[in-house]
């Protein structure tokens, strides 16, 4: 078995199709609900996961990775602007590249959702990227 990281996993279901190798029973899990990975067995041919909090094994073709890669990048920035949805938002971005502080002024892609957290603090979710946004 290897190790993981904590990575979640999101079960499809099996469409009434109970093929596959797994040695747990997967009427106890829920369609659309998270789990957590605690070991991934590879064998030829199959991947076998093992969840938290379950006995036995799963199919791996029954889960859909959600690993932070495919989560949109997000930044902390300034504005003078307050973000207007179906605009881009002027902003100075800021990250940590190799150890070193970095502020960029950018135009952010297309703003999609703004939320509101606090006096003159947002949360901007654009095409491309996430912003909390302090103005």
């Amino acid at each position: 078995m290897l190790a993981t990281k904590k990575v979640e996993v999101t079960f499809k279901g099996i469409n009434g199709e109970i093929g596959g190798f797994f040695t747990g029973d997967p009427s106890n899990l829920i369609a659309g609900q998270q789990y957590l990975l605690t070991g991934i067995t590879p064998y030829d041919g199959y991947t076998a996961y093992t969840l938290k909090d379950f006995k036995g094994t799963f199919d791996a073709d029954w889960f859909i990775e959600n690993p932070a890669k495919l989560l949109p990048p997000t930044y902390f920035a300034i504005s003078k602007n307050v973000p207007v949805v179906g605009q881009r938002l002027w902003c100075s971005k800021f990250e940590i590249i190799d150890d070193l502080d970095t502020w960029d002024w950018v135009h952010t892609s297309t703003v999609l959702e703004v939320l509101q957290l606090g006096l003159r603090v947002y949360a901007v979710r654009t095409l491309n990227s996430t912003y909390i946004i302090q103005r």
